[in-house]
């Protein structure tokens, strides 16, 4: 549903854009109001992983044409023996902005290692020789198994990308950014530009090094299947792994600027996996099998980075500045995050402070987030928290062996990793049996949950507490199944006096994707088998029985898909008070690695009530991505030898003079498309909606939704059909809206070849809406180079069809009813409509509006509330509005020149600090263009104001990032806003200061 309500949201916001245009007053609110709805307390949303997503916001900054989010985000996965602690704690990172991260498969593709000739681009298995001699340069990590994955995130969209051996990209799901890169090699950086036209420079850089070491324990080999032992040392040298932006710069020319300081640590060499595998030499006739090959190795690794940690963000407004400590006391990373503090740039005041409350875990001090204090602009403010509590325990220090077989903490005591039981060597003259302890490599159901954040206490009331159980599905004759890590088995939600307000308990069925099945009773003595999928389904199991690995050498997974999912989940709702159920939803998923962006797509979602009646139901269908397939990108699952080793033309070869049946090898293969910026993508959304009536009535709605690139932008048509069950097949309403974007006219219409090439695609030039066939409404727009819209036609024909012509925006029957001009820094100014003109003002560095004025022309309107002015008092005390007044010496002359006409001029006055405002009126005469005067020439002014008779005026102040502070209307009247200290409204007062409107918060302390 959330994916449904987004596009909705994407068409209502590219059909009223224009209107936004002109209306938008920067509602800007501090941090707390903005992150706080009145419900204080809002359950986060659990996905198909059994993942919820946690958010904490701290600040949104805006620049004119972007807005990016300054946030906190928890992952509820649970923590790995080897997971390493950011600067603000275990499990939490901090957003500041967008960001390219590569993830190196294999050999990092720039690798000198990497033989040019026998990458992973040229791994065709039709055409491969699949002698043991071709082959085995990538099982041992000398050419590169798989490519890199680059994977980004701009402003509202995200995706992966990949390079072929000719340096080429090639995007691994459909985008509208557009992405360049700057390099030699992969250092320098990339540059991007997404749908709106914002530019985004990637160049500060973060490294990684690593070094694996191979021991090899114990190998009995006599007959070339040696290699078979990994190398004992790989050195995959420096590799950048991160880019950080610059800068940005929007479409309508702001500039967001970051800077950064280094910071350099290392890891402890620790325990990657141990391994253990026996290979027999099958001979003809098969009773003649004898032993050949055994060997048990441990892996290991070494990690350095450094890493850029964001010293300072300038926006337009405002300063953000990051502080950081060293803490000598924390294991590895060492340096944590002491505050945040928002600073306006103008008067170099503090809009807000984060103040970050750190700990760290017993047992490997590892890097806690216990509180986050919250303080206002008033620095005399009483500060507001959130808490965060975590379950007990001490955790598994990083390295150590106590892990289950996905890295998670467990309760294992022996000091390997292998469980396996007394294997016997026999080959030849030589007879030895190796006896190991077991090692146990099993989910821990308390252990796993050490560690994990239990309770988030919000600062005005009410938690939220979380319950986790390890992932695990029961598939046929009772047995279990598992996947890595936690999921969520419940939310509660409290309000401040700590009663429960909402309980919610979740289900899950049907587990999909990659995992290992780890129950080493199922027939596999060594405990692990591969699993895989094709195209979803049932997991297949890869197994031989000449070939056990206990635990996979990390380098032999490269290229597996990742990730896993359930089918079916189930929300049950209990009543807070009875703990009776109140309603279920049932969600079901599809495979995700043939849909779009190699994601489980939700098929369905059922309501129910307590009686287990469906309520409502919406069912989706999909229709795939059209002709965006280049290649497909394979992937090695697993493999084992036996036989005759011939040249070969599949993904098999068997022993031909061999009449044992099993005796190949097997090389799986798995595809995932890449796509180009193609205007063939489209996919369809089908949702129906089933509503109970108390007539027993049932009213179906059913919504067809057609995009172009993918599910962001942009929308093309939607078809929405409702249907009462009485009326059978004779539809209620159908309801049709349809667009066209720049590419549609890029070929022949200036303004939309401009849009293109600035990479603007998400404009939409037409629209037509139908309701049971008939035209309602038909619009056309036009832009600006940087995507503003200036210009708006509507149809005043009579024809129900309006055919759509390529070649023309403007077709017979259309007229103007909007046009919009604007300044040299983009804002708007001048709205022309068939209703007349409506003119805005702008101040506090042309990025607040301070006025609009009906029926007039830019020459004919002034408006000075001296806010921020040079010559100007700051005193919010007595100022009329505001926080400035100006003290006459001699008369004001406004700076702006009018053009001729008559006049009116009001601004407040008075004699001196101690005398009372007074409301003057003066109606002025201006014969030529020129610049007008007050008649008073001491004293002090305020909210001077100069427009025609006639027309209608509206004047603002504001306090920058809190909100507006007064709104004074034609009349003179005004009305005042007040903030408590912690950025909130509490007071609206009168125009004589009464109190209106008094706003009391229960901060739940």
């Amino acid at each position: 549903m959330g994916n449904l309500f987004r596009r909705l949201a994407t068409t209502v916001s590219i059909i009223i854009s224009l209107s936004l245009a002109m209306s938008a007053q920067h509602t800007l609110t501090w941090p707390v109001r903005h992150s706080m709805p009145d419900n204080p307390v809002v359950l986060p949303e659990v996905g198909p992983t059994g993942a919820a997503n946690i958010t904490i916001p701290l600040w949104d900054i805006k620049a004119r044409g972007i807005t990016i989010p300054l946030y906190l985000n928890y992952v509820t996965t649970g923590i790995r023996v080897n997971d390493i602690s950011s600067q603000v704690g275990l499990g939490w990172t901090i957003n500041t902005g967008p960001v390219i991260t590569r993830s190196v498969n294999g050999l990092a593709d720039e690798t000198l290692e990497a033989d040019p000739g026998h990458d992973w681009f040229s791994l065709d298995p039709l055409s491969i020789s699949c002698k043991l001699d071709s082959l085995r340069n990538y099982f041992e990590g000398d050419w590169d198994f798989g490519p890199d994955i680059f994977s980004f995130s701009l402003s509202g969209e995200s995706g992966s990308f990949l390079f072929d051996n000719s340096g080429v990209m090639h995007y691994t799901n459909p985008v509208t950014s557009s992405i360049q890169v700057d390099w030699n090699g992969y250092c320098p950086g990339f540059s991007a530009t997404d749908a709106q036209g914002n530019a985004f420079i990637f160049r500060a850089t973060e490294t990684t090094s690593t070094t694996t070491s191979r021991d090899l324990v114990s190998n009995h080999t006599d007959d070339g299947l040696g290699f078979l032992a990994p190398r004992n040392t790989t050195n995959d040298g420096e590799r950048v792994t991160r880019w950080g932006p610059d800068r940005i710069v929007t479409a309508m020319g702001d500039t967001v600027e970051y800077k950064y300081s280094s910071y350099y640590y290392s890891t402890d060499e620790y325990l990657l996996s141990t391994s253990y595998a026996y290979y027999n030499k099958p001979v003809c006739p098969p009773e003649y099998i004898e032993p050949l090959h055994e060997e048990y190795w441990k892996v290991s690794v070494d990690e350095s980075f450094t890493v850029m940690l964001v010293d300072s963000i300038i926006a337009p407004d405002v300063f953000i500045v990051f502080d950081y400590e060293d803490n000598q006391m924390l294991s590895n990373f060492r340096r944590e995050l002491v505050s945040i503090e928002i600073i306006e740039r103008f008067t170099g005041e503090r809009i807000a402070l984060y103040n970050f409350g750190n700990g760290n875990y017993q047992g490997d001090s590892r890097l806690r987030l216990d509180t986050l204090e919250v303080s206002g602009p008033a620095t005399s403010a009483e500060s507001i928290y959130y808490t965060f509590l975590y379950e007990p325990g001490n955790l598994t220090t990083i390295g150590h062996h106590a892990q289950d077989y996905y890295g998670f903490q467990n309760g294992n005591q022996v000091e390997h990793m292998l469980p396996v039981l007394n294997p016997h060597y026999s080959s030849r003259d030589l007879e030895e049996d190796f006896e190991y302890d077991e090692a146990d490599r099993n989910i821990d159901t308390g252990k796993i949950k050490i560690g994990v954040l239990k309770r988030i206490t919000n600062p005005f009331g009410g938690r939220i507490d979380f319950e986790y159980e390890p992932n695990t599905d029961t598939i046929s004759a009772g047995t279990i199944r598992q996947a890595p890590g936690l999921r969520i088995r419940s939310l509660k939600a409290y309000d401040s006096e700590g009663s429960i307000i909402q309980n919610i308990g979740i289900n899950y069925s049907g587990l999909n994707g990659f995992y290992y099945l780890t129950n080493p009773a199922l027939s596999n003595p060594n405990g692990v088998y591969f699993y895989y999928t094709q195209g979803g389904g049932e997991a297949t199991p890869f197994q031989s029985y000449y070939t056990f690995t206990s635990t996979p050498v990390s380098r032999l997974m490269t290229g597996l898909p990742g990730g896993f999912y359930y089918e079916e989940m189930t929300r049950n709702e209990l009543d807070p008070l009875t703990a009776e159920a109140i309603q279920f939803t049932t969600d079901t998923y599809t495979g995700g690695r043939v849909l779009r962006s190699n994601r489980p797509e939700l098929l369905s979602r059922v309501h129910y009530d307590r009686q287990e009646k469906v309520v409502k139901e919406e069912n989706y269908s999909h229709v795939l991505y059209r002709d965006t397939t280049i290649y497909g990108l394979r992937h090695g699952l697993s493999y084992y030898f036996i036989g005759t080793y011939n040249e070969c033309g599949s993904t098999q070869v068997t022993s031909a003079n061999c009449p044992y049946g099993s005796l190949k090898m097997y090389f799986e293969i798995d595809t995932i498309p890449y796509y180009m910026k193609s205007r063939l993508l489209n996919e369809h959304l089908i949702t129906s909606y089933n509503y109970d009536q108390s007539s027993d009535d049932t009213l179906t709605n059913t919504l067809k939704v057609e995009y172009d690139y993918s599910d962001t932008l942009p929308l093309v048509s939607s078809l929405t059909t409702s249907h009462y069950a009485h009326l059978q097949a004779q539809p209620h309403s159908v309801e049709l809206k349809q667009l066209r974007y720049p590419f549609d006219y890029a070929d022949t219409v200036g303004v939309a070849s401009n849009l293109v090439n600035n990479n603007i695609l998400s404009r939409a030039l037409d629209s037509r809406s139908y309701l049971n066939g008939h035209l309602t409404e038909a619009k056309t727009f036009s832009f600006t180079e940087t995507g503003q819209p200036d210009y708006e036609y509507r149809y005043a024909g009579t024809n129900d069809t309006i055919s759509w012509d390529s070649d023309s925006l403007l077709q017979k029957g259309f007229i103007m009813e909007l046009k919009i001009d604007y300044d040299t820094l983009g804002n708007p100014i001048k709205a022309t409509t068939v209703k007349g003109d409506i003119v805005t003002l702008w101040g506090y560095g042309n990025r607040y509006q301070i006025a609009e004025i009906t029926g007039v022309d830019t020459d004919q309107v002034f408006y000075t509330g001296f806010e921020r002015g040079a010559s100007a008092t700051r005193d919010a005390s007595l100022s009329r509005t505001g926080e400035y007044y100006l003290v006459l010496n001699g008369s004001y002359q406004c700076p702006a020149e009018l053009r001729p006409g008559n006049y009116i001029m009001t601004y407040y006055w008075r004699a001196s600090s101690s005398s009372p405002w007074e409301l003057i009126t003066e109606s002025i005469q201006l014969q030529q263009s020129q610049y007008a005067s007050t008649n008073k020439s001491s004293g002090h002014i305020d909210d001077l104001r100069i427009y025609p008779p006639g027309s209608r005026i509206t004047t603002y102040t504001w306090k920058p990032y809190l909100g507006k502070t007064s709104e004074t209307d034609t009349n003179g009247t005004t009305v005042f806003y007040e903030y408590d200290s912690h950025g909130r409204l509490f007071r609206i007062l009168d125009n004589r200061g009464n109190i209106q409107r008094t706003i009391l918060y229960n901060t739940g302390r």
